[in-house]
């Protein structure tokens, strides 16, 4: 799909000692793609991933001749970890494979891998959750063969877990080439818009799955989300309000008339994500600048966009029922004026309160976006520096990170299947992590059941956290389920059900490093066979619990 220059950018988190990765450092891969030397995977498991969505991040993001490189964040470590304290991470480009992976022509694991093997081993303290940037070329229509690019993306996925990166962003920022625009960027002219509308949905839902049979737990950022194609959206939220000079390259993907596939587009990446992955709306929308303007962004993003009031072309049922649990919202903060046609740098005080502002609104994560000041030449005192400082501290947002005196070192819950749907006649008692399983056409994998319906499972043990303060409970279930932590029932949905959207418990809250008791209950019926549950850290995401903050019962 000619999304002009679409750049995916691969999260990572560069720490030496990375266990827990399905490849190991010193397995060489061969074949198709060439000779692939595997990086040494993510540090301490799904830890890393729950840490990545604990708290608020600010990541870095350098654009072209300043972008930042592996080799340059392995050569300057020491002197950035230092300077850049209010970040987390960098968006790294790949200097040979960035601007090949999302073309047909075959691109080899090993190719990827030589890119990023600068990254390998490298021990950061403050810079720990790091994007490597490729590029999606425009050559490809909707519905141009692309079956090259989706193996191209499983085998970019597949080197990003290896090298101990967090998930995958998609820069469809620029707007010069893309192929989004009915009729004119398009190449199939007698193709209906609807025809055009569900083709690019399953494209991009296609991209997403590749990157999750690879890296299940991939967070994939998409930096221009699925408001702007929506005629409905408030000019004022998506930045398609008059500029000063006006600026016709984003007017022209604003509103009905212009950018109508960035929808689906987006709203593929919800259809193809796994119950592990995050989907996350980058939000390219620099005009935004008040806290009112921010937590209105992210209410219409999350919600409006997918209620039955805007009734969107592209966000139709079962997706609009799970969008505001599936989509998490992100913002991008430019050096220059985005206010004014970014033409003229902002100011730094500027600056600093609309990086608070987005911090205390997203959900999860914000990019701040540098044209013309390499930062990471910058020294400690320079004013953009200490911008971002000031704005860290004031949206009282630093990342939250696990307390050393509680080390994650679980191994799961203690699980008892039964061969009937009462609990009765007990088959198998097993450690398990808390359930995260589709068994509608396998039955419990690795048990002694082996039957498809009227059984049940019981999970008991207990549950640490990492960080003090309020967390909610989310789950999914065919047929019922009960979660009870420290008592209190957060989960009650015990009834013959067909698996919906994703619900939300009332929040509970919760002590760093405390362990509390937990008991999982579940039983199938007949047919459909689901169980998901998940949690969310105070400050953070919905995200799969680590089987490291697992403890069985003796």
């Amino acid at each position: 799909m000619k999304l002009g220059q679409l750049t995916v950018c691969l999260a990572a988190c560069v720490l030496a000692a990375c266990g827990g990765g399905s490849s190991s450092g010193d397995t060489a891969a061969t074949g198709d793609e060439g000779t692939y030397q595997a990086g040494p995977g993510p540090q301490g498991g799904a830890v890393l991933y729950s840490d990545f969505r604990t708290g608020k991040k600010l990541m870095l993001h350098q654009r072209d001749v300043i972008a930042v490189t592996p080799t340059a964040l392995h050569d300057r470590l020491a002197t950035l970890d230092a300077t850049l304290d209010a970040f987390d991470g960098v968006f790294l480009r790949l200097p040979t494979t960035g601007d090949a992976v999302m073309k047909a022509a075959a691109v080899s694991s090993a190719s990827i891998g030589a890119d990023l093997a600068p990254v390998y081993g490298l021990k950061p303290t403050r810079l720990r959750f790091n994007f490597a940037v490729v590029s999606m070329q425009h050559d490809l229509d909707p519905f141009d063969d692309w079956t090259g690019v989706y193996a191209n993306v499983g085998r970019l996925a597949k080197v990003a877990r290896d090298a101990g990166l967090v998930g995958i962003v998609i820069d469809n920022e620029s707007v010069l080439g893309l192929r989004v625009t009915y009729p004119y960027d398009l190449k199939f002219q007698t193709r209906t818009i609807e025809e055009y509308r569900a083709q690019t949905q399953l494209v991009s839902k296609k991209v997403m799955e590749a990157i999750v049979a690879e890296f299940p737990d991939a967070a994939v950022i998409v930096l221009r989300g699925a408001a702007g194609a929506e005629a409905k959206s408030p000019p004022s939220l998506v930045n398609c309000e008059s500029r000063e000079p006006p600026d016709s390259r984003i007017d022209l993907l604003c509103g009905a008339s212009g950018g109508q596939l960035l929808g689906p587009f987006f709203a593929g990446f919800i259809e193809g994500k796994g119950s592990r992955s995050m989907v996350i709306d980058g939000g390219t929308d620099y005009g935004l600048r008040t806290g009112e303007q921010f937590a209105a962004s992210k209410a219409w993003r999350k919600t409006g966009i997918a209620s039955m009031a805007t009734d969107s072309v592209f966000i139709g049922e079962p997706l609009r029922s799970a969008w505001p649990t599936s989509i998490n919202v992100s913002f991008g903060v430019r050096e220059l004026d985005g206010a004014h046609g970014n033409s003229f740098p902002n100011d730094p005080n500027l600056l600093s309160g609309t990086l608070r502002n987005a911090l205390n609104a997203a959900d999860n994560l914000v990019w701040a976006s540098f044209d013309l000041t390499d930062m990471t030449k910058a020294a400690a005192t320079d004013p953009l520096i200490r911008a971002a400082r000031r704005a860290r501290s004031a949206a009282g947002s630093s990342t939250a990170h696990l307390a050393p005196t509680t080390p994650a070192s679980g191994t799961g819950l203690m699980a008892q299947y039964f061969s009937q749907i009462d609990e009765s006649e007990l088959a198998q008692t097993v450690v398990d992590p808390l359930p995260d399983y589709n068994w509608t056409e396998t039955g419990p994998v690795n048990t002694a059941l082996s039957q498809l319906e009227n059984y049940s499972v019981v999970w008991t043990g207990f549950i640490e956290a990492p960080v003090t303060g309020p967390y909610t409970f989310f789950w999914s279930t065919d047929d019922g389920m009960q979660v009870a932590v420290d008592g209190q029932l957060v989960i009650d949905s015990f009834g013959f059900q067909g698996e919906g959207a994703t619900q939300a418990s009332l929040p509970i809250v919760l002590n760093a490093g405390q362990r509390y008791p937990i008991k999982v209950r579940w039983f199938q019926g007949r047919g459909g066979a689901a169980a998901h549950v998940f949690w969310q850290l105070p400050g953070g995401a919905m995200t799969t619990i680590p089987t490291e903050r697992l403890y069985p019962t003796d």
